[in-house]
């Protein structure tokens, strides 16, 4: 295979790679977190204040009731044994008792808590929290919280309006039970309302990356906002895309792939209004790792942010090759979205075998047929939740469309998922 000598001569790609190199080959560690910086030992510590950063995550445990969710802290007091207090700085890895976070939750083991615990309160983005607990490798762990309210300022109000918006769909969505957890994860990465088994199938059949919120997410509400911005002219088709993606990335959450697909995507419409009709799609890859970097580099250390670059680096390396291979015994039609998948799983191979000790190899077929499905299951789902509001009377007609969508789908990726080496 001939190497393209744009690639071999380009400082941006010599940049990327001394990157991947320092980072990957443990010449320095990037941290997952920032240090706590405070007086106190970190075990002596038994109480903390702080600022949520990000939406609570759920850490799924064999008991139920065992179940934990991480969020990050931006810490600004601790508290130690002996009473003290001490001003701190740093963000840090909290985890908290399912009780805590699900209190509001519908449906719930624990939503009637916050009825016997007034404390009970959204836990999200921009929540202000006194927590009390102890450190473990690393992390605090809560035994006890109060909650503040939101932080004042103009950003924390927006992610006030983010947290209660967030809570009312899982709101609607709970109705539609499985089907409702799916179209929750796929919208706004809630994975709490999802069938285990189903996201369990779904790591087993090499469609993990069909589930994380990446670029196929992002591109499904960016296009119909530009589809309908483009009824007036092509400026506000481009200014609609933007605002909705960025809306999407801001309400969803900024996880490693969402934000790989944000930057990428923001690179190649401004290149594309500046101009440049068909850029490079390795060395913009290449731009959106180092800017992805400098913006968040403790994703560096995240599984997901890894899969991510290494898949889409498989397509843009590898898409032409097993196109050409593809073509010869499949119609042109089906060869692009087969080759696309091929070229992705070939990419992410190396990952996936290191660290989860096993190959689906049927995986890229199982893209084909899985992927589409999720994009008229998704297309239905938010289309049906503005019908049901609008003409609730129809909401039954609506629940039982998506919820054919949704067995059709599960059937199939229980399928391949019995297929894995």
């Amino acid at each position: 295979m001939v190497v393209n000598t744009a690639y071999t001569r380009n400082p941006l790609v010599y940049t990327t790679l001394i990157c991947i190199i320092c980072i990957y080959g443990g010449f320095f560690t990037l941290p997952h977190y920032n240090s706590l910086h405070t007086v106190i030992p970190c075990d002596k510590i038994v109480s903390l204040t702080g600022t949520v950063c990000d939406s609570p995550v759920l850490i799924r445990s064999a008991n139920k009731k065992n179940s934990l969710y991480r969020l990050s802290m931006q810490v600004e007091t601790t508290k130690g044994i002996d009473g003290m207090y001490c001003s701190a700085s740093g963000i840090i890895p909290v985890f908290c008792k399912a009780s805590d976070i699900e209190a509001l939750y519908p449906g719930k083991l624990y939503t009637a808590s916050h009825v016997q615990n007034p404390a009970a309160c959204i836990v999200d983005q921009g929540c202000h929290l006194q927590v009390s607990g102890q450190f473990k490798n690393d992390a605090f762990y809560v035994t006890s919280y109060q909650s503040t309210g939101m932080t004042h300022g103009y950003t924390n109000t927006f992610s006030h309006i983010r947290a209660l918006s967030r809570l009312y769909v899982k709101r609607i969505l709970y109705s539609w039970g499985n089907a409702g957890g799916l179209l929750l994860a796929c919208i706004q990465g809630s994975r709490e309302y999802i069938d285990t088994s189903l996201s369990d199938a779904f790591t087993k059949a090499g469609l993990s990356h069909i589930l994380a919120l990446s670029g196929m997410h992002l591109m499904l509400f960016g296009s119909m906002a530009g589809f309908f911005g483009k009824k007036i002219n092509r400026i506000t088709g481009i200014c609609f895309t933007v605002l909705v993606m960025l809306l999407f990335t801001w309400f969803a959450g900024i996880t490693p792939s969402l934000l790989r697909a944000c930057i990428f995507a923001l690179l190649g419409i401004t290149l594309s209004c500046l101009g440049f009709s068909r850029p490079s799609m390795l060395l913009l890859l290449a731009l959106t790792f180092l800017i992805h970097l400098y913006l968040k580099p403790e994703h560096a250390v995240q599984l997901s942010f890894l899969l991510s670059y290494v898949s889409l680096a498989g397509i843009f390396l590898f898409g032409t090759l097993c196109q050409r291979y593809v073509i010869r015994y499949i119609p042109p039609v089906f060869a692009d979205a087969l080759s696309t998948s091929m070229a992705a799983q070939i990419g992410s191979c190396p990952v996936t075998l290191f660290f989860f000790k096993t190959v689906a190899p049927f995986g890229a077929i199982a893209s084909c047929i899985v992927a589409p499905l999720l994009i008229l299951f998704l297309y239905a789902g938010i289309f049906g939740v503005g019908m049901c509001y609008m003409f609730p009377k129809i909401a039954p007609i609506v629940t039982g469309i998506v919820q054919g969508i949704y067995m059709l789908l599960s059937h199939i990726v229980i399928f391949f998922s019995r297929i894995h080496l």
